[in-house]
């Protein structure tokens, strides 16, 4: 039944909330029942406004309470050093000192490959003292660390570095000999590395180039010295040639 509407009470149709006769079976209302129900209909509205006001009230009381009880959450560690101030930070790092004296005697007795490791170890420390820029610069350090293995987990030539390169021409003049050390910088062994070397004239233009495969395994964190290497045929009138390592394969 809508707002506007009512039942009569002889024959239970539904009529117009206003209507004096019911249309029905031609029940007639008094002036007290039309004065009765006027009556009654202003006391729901007045209800329903309080009601509604009640529960404004409590919305915004609900609202409020949340509001001052509720500590924004920093998004990273430095949000996290900020949102303190100093005399909070102090506080915290002495009252955290025991796990923390703890935690860096682990944090120390590990090795500078352990990178993992090491990152796992700062980021703890830095929670125990948030302000202490020792431990955020070497949580830093290791994190990076971490990122570039990951790279190398998919590019493992970007590991490796060619040192103390040096090479001859053999045969009759026309045969390039290389010597070189190469460094690995990743925590796996790698091998099967590919070498090209770019040549150039007396004059420095790109002349030709040659390209070998070395069959051989550097270590994790450790470098390989490679004796000699025949990168193959190369022009007579080649005076400088600049390698790299182009490609290789993780162990």
């Amino acid at each position: 039944m809508k707002a506007n509407e009512k039942k009569c009470p002889r024959c239970a149709e539904v009529i117009k909330k206003d209507a004096r006769v019911c249309k029905h079976c031609g029940y007639e209302y008094s002036e007290a029942q039309i004065a009765a129900d006027k009556a009654q209909e202003a006391k729901n509205q007045q209800n329903g406004a309080i009601g509604c006001v009640v529960l404004i009230v409590v919305i915004l009381l609900i609202s409020m309470f949340s509001s001052s009880n509720e500590k924004p959450t920093p998004a990273n560690d430095t949000e996290q050093v900020a949102a303190i101030s100093p005399a909070e930070a102090k506080a915290l790092e002495e009252r955290n000192k025991d796990q923390i004296a703890a935690r860096l005697k682990e944090a120390r007795a590990l090795p500078a490959s352990d990178i993992s490791g090491n990152a796992r170890a700062y980021e703890e420390l830095v929670k125990l003292a948030p302000a202490n820029t020792e431990f955020s610069a070497k949580r830093d350090k290791y994190k990076a660390a971490l990122s570039k293995v990951a790279r190398f987990e998919g590019h493992p030539e970007e590991a490796l570095e060619l040192t103390k390169i040096s090479w001859e021409k053999g045969g009759f003049g026309n045969i390039q000999l290389l010597r070189f050390t190469v460094k690995n910088s990743a925590p796996f062994a790698i091998k099967d590395f590919t070498l090209e070397c770019i040549h150039q004239g007396p004059s420095g233009t790109d002349m030709d180039s040659n390209t070998r495969v070395v069959y051989d395994m550097v270590p994790a964190n450790g470098s390989k010295r490679i004796r000699e290497v025949n990168m193959g045929f190369i022009n007579s009138q080649v005076t400088t040639s600049r390698c790299s390592i182009t490609n290789a394969k993780k162990v």
